[in-house]
């Protein structure tokens, strides 16, 4: 819940004011990324010329900055505001370091706190780090959309049953004519990648639920003698191993790794998969399947419709693969 410490109305002239949490979410955004300002501490008895402040100076046009900070900032990309900085200090969430008289910002803590405040401002923080105004920034920001999302027990304890509809794969994308313009729409990419990863997790735990209950049933009929030993959503753990769900075929004995790509778009959508990815489809042919899930909205209650493509995904004659990204080195 959001602490009710955290004000919309800070420091002095000018004031840091905000208009809502929206607009407050996106400024500490751009206040914690260390590729966008340094925060400093500076005494007055050093300078005589005034209080003791925290000054935050940006490296960035001040421009690209949300509106409150930009009616903030007094001179040479800086303004001080200690009673903003300090409430950050004060809960632990930014680190003084006495020493060298300057503040420092661990991106997981100050992440680890914006998720226990009310989730419908995570978005704003995260466009606040990672672009301004829809500019990305100077230097890429490495940073992972999964952290943001508000996925765990609870969460997932609220989404309903569905029931999984296996369907064909279907008929080659129709192409395209080329007749008429296409009207172009800037994107905004900092939510299509929340909104994109949210989905992606949704589907793997319907895929993973399907998968369990299937596994119980077969621990009740004596086919296995525990689902956890053979069923793990391991790209929770690792999204790295080239597959996301470990599961299990009673009927057949043999160990299944899942890739799942979900999408709520129609079927013919075209989904990306990665180099590593593709290799472990191939070193692991003989028990890998790919479940497309389509039509898929994390609201609805309807069934999931999806299909299934088995085995080196490179082999299969009904797929087009076409590279997407490429290393460029000087020759």
């Amino acid at each position: 819940m959001l602490n009710p410490d955290l004000k919309l109305e800070w420091g002095v002239h000018p004031k840091l004011i905000f208009n809502d949490y929206d607009e407050l979410f996106e400024a500490l955004g751009e206040i914690s990324n260390p590729e966008y300002c340094a925060i400093t501490y500076e005494a007055n008895s050093v300078t005589g010329s005034y209080s003791d402040v925290f000054r935050v100076r940006f490296r960035i046009p001040t421009e690209l900055l949300i509106a409150p900070i930009q009616r903030k900032i007094t001179s040479q990309s800086r303004f001080n505001c200690n009673e903003f900085i300090q409430y950050f200090v004060d809960n632990n969430i930014f680190s003084f370091d006495a020493n060298i008289k300057k503040i420092e910002r661990n991106y997981q803590t100050v992440v680890d706190w914006v998720k226990n405040q009310d989730t419908k401002y995570v978005e704003s923080f995260f466009r606040g780090y990672l672009e301004t105004k829809n500019n990305p920034l100077p230097k890429e920001a490495k940073i992972n959309p999964k952290d943001l999302l508000i996925i765990n027990d609870d969460y997932v304890e609220q989404l309903q049953p569905r029931t999984f509809v296996k369907r064909e794969l279907p008929a080659s994308t129709p192409k395209s004519t080329g007749a008429g313009s296409k009207r172009v729409r800037k994107v905004d990419y900092v939510r299509k990648s929340i909104r994109d990863t949210e989905l992606g997790l949704i589907g793997e735990f319907y895929v993973y639920q399907s998968e369990y209950n299937k596994l119980k049933a077969a621990e009740k009929n004596g086919q296995i003698e525990s689902v956890e030993e053979v069923l793990s959503w391991v790209s929770k753990i690792d999204d790295s191993a080239g597959f996301d769900i470990q599961s299990y075929d009673p009927d057949t004995g043999k160990v299944i790794y899942i890739e799942v790509k979900s999408t709520s778009s129609s079927a013919n959508t075209p989904f990306y998969i990665s180099e590593n990815e593709l290799d472990f489809s191939k070193s692991h042919s003989n028990n890998y399947k790919l479940y497309r899930l389509y039509n898929l909205s994390k609201d609805s209650t309807d069934n999931i419709e999806y299909f299934e493509i088995e085995g080196d995904l490179r082999e299969n004659d009904s797929l087009l693969i076409i590279p997407k990204t490429y290393e460029v080195r000087i020759k």
